[in-house]
């Protein structure tokens, strides 16, 4: 409460490693979790990651899985669709990384910004293998338990392209802004507001602005072993053609998740992800 962080470390570090009972040793843990967001708040903090992962996607293509498909066209007649034209299952690996760093500008504001790169690259149908690099740089603001961020960011995503990502399949190109509060130390809601300009250099007829809007919720069960998070979402993506209404589409979303800490170094966590999309028109 004095703000005397580095005696509070000291003096609990040294009891820490006296034969304490568990749910002390708990209560230590957490102040001196408390006290390194604290010192991190004030001074500025690089951080990175690396991963790596293989699996299985059973539609790398996002094809049908049917042989044969009724074109509206040609008066609804019946056409095959060659083998490679329907969905195609392939084992993958991933991997990529990234770099982020916050820098406080006041006790109260902070600048944050990262890069990242990600990698799936398929065994067999590599032509479907994809990658993106990702941007954002913006502020954040902490008012006692309100934290308000605006963001800047930008995607770039690839799809087999072998001349060293000289064109992007898709670009992205927007801002983000969240408002976040904290209840107490074991809940959090969070409301966000996004837009993005979509555009995809060779298919210009599918460029279109995204908005999305959506709010979450967050609880720690306990002193903090289990956290658990939920979000709902939704909004619109507007065709630029007006030619081309089966491009725009409205999008409901949901998101669940949890973490369980088993230690000070290790956990173990869990997420699920839903969206549905209604388009504007059939595709012709």
């Amino acid at each position: 409460n004095l703000k005397e962080t580095e005696a509070a470390k000291r003096e609990f570090e040294i009891v820490r490693k006296q034969q304490v009972p568990p749910e002390v040793s708990a209560t230590i843990d957490r102040y001196l979790n408390a006290i390194s967001r604290s010192e991190e708040s004030e001074r500025t903090v690089i951080h990175g990651f690396v991963e790596f992962g293989i699996g299985y996607d059973t539609n790398v293509n996002s094809a049908t899985a049917d042989n044969q498909v009724a074109i509206p066209a040609f008066g609804g007649l019946i056409f095959s669709l060659a083998p490679s034209a329907t969905k195609l299952g392939d084992v993958f690996i991933n991997f990529g990384g990234g770099v982020g760093i916050q820098h406080p500008v006041s006790k109260q504001l902070a600048l944050f910004g990262a890069l990242a790169y990600q990698n799936k690259t398929n065994t067999h149908e590599d032509e479907f293998s994809t990658s993106y690099f990702d941007a954002n740089l913006g502020l954040s603001y902490r008012w006692n338990r309100e934290t308000f961020m605006v963001a800047a960011q930008y995607n770039s995503f690839f799809v087999d392209d072998p001349q060293a990502y000289s064109e992007a399949y898709r670009n992205a190109a927007g801002v983000t802004g969240q408002w976040q509060h904290d209840f107490d130390s074991r809940n959090q809601i969070s409301v966000f507001l996004q837009y993005a300009d979509m555009s995809y250099p060779d298919q210009q007829i599918r460029d279109t602005n995204r908005y999305i809007g959506g709010f979450g919720y967050a609880h720690a069960f306990g002193r903090g072993a289990v956290i658990t998070y939920a979000g709902l979402y939704g909004g619109t993506e507007r065709e630029k053609d007006d030619n081309a209404p089966e491009i725009g589409n409205d999008i409901y979303g949901a998101r669940f998740g949890a973490q369980w800490n088993l230690n000070e170094k290790y956990s173990l966590f869990g997420n699920a992800s839903a969206e549905r999309r209604k388009y504007g028109g059939p595709d012709p």
